[in-house]
């Protein structure tokens, strides 16, 4: 049982060594340089509003002005969009 335990330890530790490879790496040095920052922070991501809502037109018409930009930020009550409204008037 002795016998057993011994080599069965050998085994094990010779599993634990760990082998170091001479193997090279190609890396690319760049020289240090002074550089000013400009101040400005860049981030990629994806936004999601906290409030949506629909929107509909008391008139039918086409849409000849639009008064906002995509994302954009609005008040309730401005007007978004200037629809063509000439049939509801000469009704």
């Amino acid at each position: 049982m002795v016998w057993k335990l011994a080599a069965n330890k050998k085994t094990i530790d010779s599993r634990k060594e760990v082998k170091i490879a001479d193997t090279e790496i190609a890396v690319t040095v760049a020289a240090v340089e002074t550089k000013t920052i400009d101040g400005s922070l860049k981030s990629v991501g994806t936004a999601e509003a906290n409030r949506a809502v629909a929107i509909a037109s008391e008139a039918m018409g086409k849409v000849t002005e639009v008064h906002f930009k995509l994302g954009d930020f609005v008040r309730e009550g401005a007007v978004l969009v200037q629809v063509d409204d000439e049939l509801k008037r000469l009704n």
